[in-house]
């Protein structure tokens, strides 16, 4: 978790409720390990940016790869589709993925599922959601679509 304050948080409820075999890491997963600028949003938005605070980074498919995994849950606020191109030759090792999409700007919704097609992957959408607080320079052609800018989340499985 890059958010010192959501770490700090996940670290007391571990605590609280006896799970002592979790470790919690403060740092943000990425496509190297040389530390990230992250920008702190005061609630669960937070996200690698060019403006924020340094924080430490881990390779995520360095993570992957280190053993099978039974699920990995992303929601890294539009990194997803950078960390799992990276993440691309190692993602067999999963064997369920959640990830949060977020389609805010130029993503490749299509590149992304195509990739989870490739390595094996089955999956379904659920729980589309239009992000009408954020600003569209061209909406699309439908009353029932009033953004182009959206986030559903992925269930893959192998």
């Amino acid at each position: 978790e890059a958010d010192a304050a959501i770490a700090a948080m996940c670290n007391d409820n571990l605590k609280a409720f006896g799970f002592s075999d979790v470790a919690v890491s403060q740092a943000a997963v990425w496509t190297h390990s040389n530390g990230v600028t992250f920008a702190a949003s005061n609630d669960d938005a937070g996200h690698v940016a060019t403006q924020g605070v340094s924080v430490p980074s881990v390779k995520l498919a360095e993570e992957i790869a280190k053993a099978p995994l039974q699920l990995l849950k992303l929601d890294v606020e539009g990194a997803e589709f950078t960390l799992l191109a990276d993440c691309a030759d190692v993602l067999p090792s999963a064997e369920r993925l959640i990830i949060e999409v977020h389609a805010f700007g130029e993503d490749r919704v299509g590149t992304l599922l195509s990739l989870l097609e490739g390595k094996g992957f089955r999956y379904t959408i659920a729980d589309l959601h239009h992000a009408t607080w954020m600003e569209t320079a061209s909406p699309p052609p439908f009353a029932a679509c009033r953004t182009d800018k959206y986030y559903f989340t992925v269930f893959a499985w192998r």
